[in-house]
């Protein structure tokens, strides 16, 4: 049962809830990998990696593939990727109308990503959603406390001046679910990819297949 009446604010992660950047992303790493002689696919490495940093994917990156990495590799995959997110830039079908729905609704919305500040900021601004996330955008590379801890969220409830426990976040990885839940907040679910048990098994307490399914989603928390 979830642990709120109605939700009096809601938290989406950015990458892969309102922007589509998986495919983006993960082709600039397939590349950087096959350097070395790690040779994988986009597929394979969303299975293991969504939701996760560069930062603390290079460990087992290592591990996986028996290889070392050099010093500065993953900045050189944020550096290609963030372009190449850009130029190949789309939103998930419908999160734009979810989140104008919800702050027309009166509910406060900010975001809390596991991207760059730039990064995101880049993202916002092309999803024409400045007016409504403008001074509402935590970005976990602020402080270094990246997801699955609970940081990136206690900060931005902490930015809403809200308390955890009466809000929802909206994550697609079991990590940013994690991440969510433990800082108290309910957690929907966004399984575009149709992982819905491995975003039950980290703490959802609803998933949704389509973001069209949010509003109804969030009046039945009760």
């Amino acid at each position: 049962m979830a642990r709120l009446i109605s939700p009096q604010f809601v938290i989406f992660d950015f990458d892969g809830v309102l922007a589509d950047t998986d495919q983006a992303w993960f082709s600039v790493v397939v590349e950087e990998l096959a350097v070395y002689g790690a040779i994988t696919t986009i597929d394979d490495l969303l299975k293991v990696h969504r939701g996760k940093v560069i930062h603390d994917s290079v460990p087992i990156f290592e591990d996986t593939f028996s290889i070392k990495l050099p010093i500065g590799w993953a900045e050189r995959v944020i550096d290609r990727a963030i372009p190449e997110m850009a130029r190949r830039f789309r939103p998930v079908p419908g999160s734009v109308e979810a989140i104008r729905a919800i702050a027309d609704a009166g509910l406060p919305v900010a975001v809390a990503s596991g991207s760059l500040r730039r990064a995101l900021v880049s993202g916002v601004e092309q999803l024409g959603l400045m007016d409504v996330l403008h001074g509402r955008l935590v970005s976990s590379h602020d402080d270094g406390r990246h997801k699955p801890l609970p940081d990136v969220y206690l900060r931005s409830c902490a930015l809403l001046g809200l308390d955890p426990e009466h809000g929802v976040a909206v994550e697609d990885s079991p990590t940013g679910v994690a991440s969510a839940s433990s800082a108290g907040l309910t957690v929907v679910g966004f399984a575009a990819h149709g992982d819905e048990d491995s975003l039950y098994g980290a703490g959802a307490q609803s998933v949704i297949r389509e973001m069209d399914q949010l509003l109804d989603t969030l009046s039945l928390l009760t």
